[in-house]
């Protein structure tokens, strides 16, 4: 990871399925009794299970002034 792209500490999890990038979800504090994740960086979208998904978005919304977009 270029650092000049990202500041802050990784967070790593185990994927359990190659294909789709998919992980338990597991220690991420949204589904803590697991939940199907998938990862994907292209396209722009959420989609998951109500509650949790919920809890990501408005996470995501009150977070996103602390992102830093650099050229």
């Amino acid at each position: 990871m270029d650092p000049k792209y990202y500041i802050g500490e990784h967070t790593y999890v185990l994927v359990i399925q190659n294909g789709y990038w998919q992980s338990t979800g597991t220690g991420t504090g949204f589904c803590p009794d697991g939940c199907a994740t998938i990862v994907d960086s292209g396209p722009s979208l959420l989609a998951g299970a109500t509650v949790p998904s919920k809890s990501l978005f408005f996470f995501m919304l009150t977070c996103c002034h602390r992102i830093l977009y650099r050229d």
